[in-house]
């Protein structure tokens, strides 16, 4: 058995692969905030969540991206 990852065959469907990781991480971390009891703990994992859509939203827009970043 071979437990080889599938490399993508072009710098599209990569960069797809990418934004979908951050997309997934996201939402995991909005799930552990939800059931998270301490109020300090899940607005950091929200943080966390935001931060990691907007990794996935530069990745998809990078041109737009560049432009919002602070000089």
């Amino acid at each position: 058995m071979d437990n080889k990852i599938a490399a993508p065959e072009n710098m599209a469907d990569a960069e797809h692969v990418q934004e979908e990781h951050y997309r997934e991480v996201a939402a995991r971390l909005r799930l552990m905030a939800d059931l998270e009891p301490l109020a300090s703990v899940r607005r950091h994992l929200r943080w966390l969540a935001k931060e990691h859509d907007e990794v996935a939203n530069a990745i998809r827009l990078p041109e737009q991206s560049a432009a919002i970043e602070p000089a």
